[in-house]
């Protein structure tokens, strides 16, 4: 991709621009582009607007058009529990001290 197409690309995230991480060039889980926004982004501003508004596109279902999306949610899902349980039993160490 040019310069010039990832500075006016539609994927990035305009809004970022201001702060002070916010112009990282990032990659994209989904559709797998480079796209412009806080250096801690993981999805472009096309793929989440997709996810979060739910827009079909051409008659498909979201899972149909970005199959890894799921897989991917679910494993932050499984890794924030695996964190919440790490924390609890630290905590459970802390209190028996």
């Amino acid at each position: 991709m040019k310069q010039a197409d990832l500075i006016n690309s539609s994927k990035n995230w305009k809004e970022d621009y201001e702060h002070e991480n916010g112009n990282y060039m990032c990659h994209c889980r989904l559709c797998k582009q480079s796209f412009l926004g806080h250096k801690r982004r993981v999805m472009c501003k096309e793929c989440t607007e997709r996810q979060v508004i739910g827009t079909l596109i051409e008659g498909e279902h979201p899972d149909e058009i970005y199959p890894r999306a799921a897989t991917w949610l679910e494993e932050r899902r499984n890794w924030m529990r695996e964190v919440a349980i790490l924390k609890q039993e630290i905590e459970n160490l802390k209190n028996q001290s």
